[in-house]
């Protein structure tokens, strides 16, 4: 059995009542885990399977598949986005989405997952700004390691380059800051 510390970044719902998840781990990187019975009332993972919530989660590796079967799920910090302001939470699933196109199973990912990690915790006490969006993506580069030294490229192409283009979330994150709420 397999034990990180991971931040959820994606749900999926495999069928009435269980998940696929998506963490982003210190140790393993990114990984997929199915949580069976999720979804029932009562279960043994009700209240710890929200996005952005951290916890230290124990899984079972998979022969066949690259997904794992997620066994212990113990809750550290929810994500309540303070409080109830919308803009929070979208930077927040942009940050989720964009990590999750960036980075690979079982790769490499100490200084990708201490980025998210000041991240959401920043999220959880401040107000979101297009300001903190565009120093996350500067230091996703730079923790990928495809920044230019002499600082002249922009990380919007450079990030788009490496996931083929910027998940549409952007655009969705930075007029939430700016009060526009988008649909």
């Amino acid at each position: 059995m397999e034990k990180a510390r991971a931040i959820l970044i994606r749900r999926i719902r495999f069928s009435e009542t269980s998940l696929i998840c998506v963490w982003l781990t210190r140790t393993h990187a990114k990984v997929k885990t199915s949580a069976r019975g999720a979804l029932r009332p009562g279960g043994a993972f009700a209240g710890k399977l929200d996005l952005f919530y951290e916890a230290d989660i124990a899984f079972a590796r998979s022969r066949t598949s690259d997904i794992h079967a997620l066994r212990e799920v113990s809750l550290l910090q929810p994500f309540d986005g303070e409080g109830p302001h919308y803009a929070n939470l979208t930077v927040a699933a942009y940050f989720a989405e964009l990590i999750d196109r960036v980075t690979e199973p079982a790769g490499h990912a100490e200084e990708v997952f201490d980025l998210l990690h000041r991240a959401v915790g920043y999220l959880r006490t401040e107000r979101a700004t297009p300001r903190a969006i565009t120093h996350f993506e500067a230091e996703l580069c730079r923790a990928l390691g495809v920044e230019d030294a002499s600082g002249r490229n922009d990380p919007l192409h450079t990030l788009a380059a490496q996931c083929g283009r910027l998940p549409p979330g952007r655009e969705r994150a930075l007029r939430a800051c700016v009060g526009r709420v988008v649909s």
